[in-house]
């Protein structure tokens, strides 16, 4: 990967260095050698939408705290 004039990044031919340089000199991150799984619980819309919307909220939301972020409980 390279950066060119205005900042960007743009991808490189050889993706065998494992390097991104990051934008603004703030340094390299290294590519992952081995592949990760994410793993999560599916429930079904149907019989359980609380808890179907409420894990894909955990999963696509950022959040922090799980009562004050995600359930609204000050």
């Amino acid at each position: 990967m390279n950066e060119n004039n205005e900042g960007e990044i743009s991808e490189n031919d050889s993706e065998e260095e494992g390097e991104i340089k990051l934008k603004n000199n703030m340094g390299i991150m290294l590519r992952k050698t081995r592949r990760a799984i994410l793993r999560m619980p599916r429930f079904s819309a149907v019989k359980s939408p609380d808890r179907h919307y409420h894990s894909l909220l955990m999963l696509y939301y950022p959040w922090r705290n799980e009562d004050t972020d995600l359930k609204g409980d000050k």
